[in-house]
């Protein structure tokens, strides 16, 4: 796993972080990953109970359409209860998206916030 973060919610530490292979284009097995611990230095373990530095982890983001290889996880807290995520997807040629293919674009969204839907805590 690399390119993690930490956060801690309702009394669990979460610990989001991107595993599989980058940067192969159309190939690329990047996704993010999301376990969780009572403690801050683990086990974190998905919802199935497999521990995160065994190939666990349940998934937070990964391919959608053209974009294959989500990784890199960045999170921003803008205050107030807003927070946005970043990664970078590896891009699938197509006719909207020709420049696109073999490059890494990158993708901000609102995947967290405060509330009950901040992060998938009765799945996890």
């Amino acid at each position: 796993m690399e390119a993690t973060d930490m956060m801690y919610r309702d009394g669990w530490y979460y610990l989001l972080g991107t595993h599989g292979t980058c940067c192969d284009g159309a190939n690329s097995s990047y996704n993010i990953r999301v376990g969780r611990s009572r403690s801050v230095t683990g086990p974190f373990v998905d919802n199935m109970g497999v521990p995160l530095l065994k190939g666990g982890g349940k998934l937070f983001v990964g391919a959608n359409g053209r974009n294959v290889g989500p990784g890199h996880f960045g999170r921003l807290d803008l205050g107030d209860g807003v927070e946005m995520f970043s990664c970078h997807y590896e891009g699938r040629p197509g006719p909207q998206r020709a420049q696109r293919a073999g490059h890494s674009p990158a993708d901000v969204e609102r995947r967290l916030a405060s509330g009950r839907r901040s992060l998938p805590t009765g799945h996890i």
